[in-house]
């Protein structure tokens, strides 16, 4: 109603760095997180690359990229 205009954006990471984070999970969330990574990470090479922003650069650059997408 409002016409607000909404973006989505998935931060990619490698799968050294999923794991890494994963690795500070309690036991339950480890084991859940890395039983589905893969799967999680065949999804993710499925969605268009307008939706993707590569995080593993500083906080200055994805803040660019992101305005860069949105045409801003």
């Amino acid at each position: 109603m409002r016409n607000i205009e909404v973006h989505r954006f998935l931060l990619e990471v490698s799968k050294e760095e999923l794991i890494r984070r994963l690795n500070l999970r309690n036991d339950a969330l480890k084991k859940w997180g890395l039983s589905h990574l893969e799967e999680e990470l065949t999804f993710f090479d499925t969605l268009p690359d307008s939706e993707k922003i590569n995080n593993q650069q500083n906080l200055e650059l994805v803040v660019k990229e992101i305005l860069e997408k949105v045409g801003k």
